[in-house]
């Protein structure tokens, strides 16, 4: 997993999805402030839990996407997302519905949040970031829980 932590690739030539918020207008990364991962061992089960800080340092809005590896017993299952003092709370919707209201959302201007699985590599998570404001931090927590594979004597 850890090579597929910084880059991942698929058949097509041209998708080559790395990990970290990226500024969809320049493609650049956002600046990463804070990274804290907690993991938590229960017999065969693992609770892992992620949060990165980041912060907007131009000096206008931002439309974000951010990728997340996961291997394919992965099970994610908590997004929130802080943006000040607001809290962006993932839930699960029909994807259409989803992304009407994430486009909607945009259209209003507030800052959104839509993750779902890519299309085009299956071990990736992708969270859209839309309207992140100049000077804004952002906290990003996801949790996932993971089968852990054991071996008695080995």
């Amino acid at each position: 997993m850890f090579s597929n932590l910084f880059s991942t690739t698929t058949s097509s030539s041209n998708y080559s999805p790395a990990c970290g918020l990226y500024n969809d207008q320049t493609n650049r990364l956002v600046p990463l402030k804070l990274i804290t991962v907690n993991v938590t061992i229960n017999e065969n089960f693992s609770r892992v839990t992620i949060l990165q800080e980041y912060v907007n340092l131009t000096d206008s809005p931002i439309d974000t996407s951010f990728n997340f590896p996961k291997t394919d017993t992965a099970i994610f299952d908590s997004l929130i997302a802080e943006v000040g003092d607001r809290k962006i709370i993932g839930m699960i919707e029909e994807k259409q519905k989803a992304e009407r209201e994430y486009e909607n959302a945009i259209r209003n201007g507030q800052t959104v949040i839509l993750a779902k699985n890519d299309e085009k590599a299956p071990d990736i998570v992708t969270c859209k970031i839309g309207n992140l404001m100049p000077g804004d931090h952002l906290k990003v927590h996801l949790s996932y829980i993971e089968k852990v594979k054991t071996t008695q004597n080995k």
